[in-house]
């Protein structure tokens, strides 16, 4: 059921997006996650607090989420 709801991104929809991704993401694991985010203008939902050392893209926890929702 899960996987009808998820759309998979082909890399080449937001590899231009991958050097900005690089220059502010302090985990370079999430670069990929960082691109796509800017791609879509969209936050990330992780546990990573790592993540929040920057100010480009909005990270939201769990928590922070359900506090929203």
């Amino acid at each position: 059921m899960i996987s009808t709801r998820i759309d998979l991104i082909p890399n080449r929809e937001f590899k231009d997006f991958i050097k900005q991704a690089e220059e502010i993401t302090p985990d370079p694991d999430d670069t990929e996650y960082f691109a796509l985010a800017l791609k879509f203008n969209c936050p990330i939902w992780s546990q990573n607090k790592k993540l929040k050392q920057q100010d480009k893209i909005k990270i939201y926890s769990t928590e922070e989420l359900i506090e929203v929702i």
